[in-house]
């Protein structure tokens, strides 16, 4: 695709602007997740792509259980059916919820969340992490942006 600078003023940039964007095309795919390991909530990745690049987001409210280590993969990734995640580190930071002992510092704390060998979306020890309730069940959402090239995808 070609793009035509726009210039500081330029009268017609909106006209300029949507005559650049009805040149592209993408195209939409989209994939619900599976809870597991006792975790519930719900979960989806999509990815947009044409011909040069893709961009791909995974998103999940989860409820991790109580009297569990929460350490564990609570969602599938049913996206590596169309890419192969080996080569990418994906971690984001998330805000945990406990439903028990906050008066005792254990109501919020943050883990990450990360892609465990490509197989599954799991939420994994930090340093702030480490003062665990076992009695309470622990909440969360997930939000991870990343962008690639479109030979990345086996689509």
């Amino acid at each position: 695709m070609s793009f035509t600078q726009i210039k500081p003023e330029q009268r017609d940039w909106l006209t300029q602007l949507n005559n650049m964007l009805e040149g592209e095309s993408f195209n939409i795919k989209a994939f619900q997740c599976s809870m597991m390991n006792g975790a519930t909530g719900w979960g989806n990745e999509t990815v947009w792509y044409n011909d040069d690049v893709y961009i791909a987001q995974a998103n999940s409210w989860f409820n991790l259980p109580a009297g569990n280590n929460i350490y564990i993969d609570f969602m599938d990734n049913p996206m590596k059916s169309i890419m192969d995640f080996s080569n990418n580190v994906l971690s984001q930071a998330v805000c945990l919820n406990g439903n028990a002992g906050a008066d005792q510092g254990y109501g919020r704390l943050f883990a990450n969340a990360a892609l465990d060998n490509q197989g599954a979306w799991g939420v994994y020890s930090t340093e702030s992490s480490s003062h665990v309730n076992a009695n309470a069940s622990y909440s969360g959402f997930l939000h991870i942006v990343w962008v690639g090239s479109r030979k990345d995808l086996t689509l």
